[in-house]
């Protein structure tokens, strides 16, 4: 799985190997080392809900809801792609199969 950060936006590719995790322990993720600390990113099938991204002690993680997982991981279809408001600002979340 990579990452890319650009202004507000976020982007996850999945390999074909990370969607099948992703569908058989719902959720996937790396970590990358670094000299004080590790910095992590999954993907996590949630309940429900909208497509939702957060930063957290080092980890970011894009939830995506059971339905909208489910209908992607199964089918040609190649993305999600989501706005999620933070106050006044806009986070774009696009999850797009590699």
């Amino acid at each position: 799985m990579k990452l890319r950060l650009q202004k507000n936006s976020i982007r996850f590719r999945v390999r074909k190997s990370d969607l099948e995790l992703l569908n058989q322990q719902g959720f996937v993720q790396e970590s990358v080392q670094f000299p004080n600390t590790v910095f992590m990113f999954q993907l996590r099938v949630s309940c429900e809900g909208e497509p939702a991204a957060e930063f957290c002690e080092h980890s970011i993680t894009a939830n995506i809801p059971a339905g909208i997982a489910t209908a992607w991981m199964n089918t040609g279809e190649v993305g999600i792609y989501h706005v999620q408001h933070i106050n006044n600002q806009n986070l774009e979340i696009t999850i797009e199969k590699d």
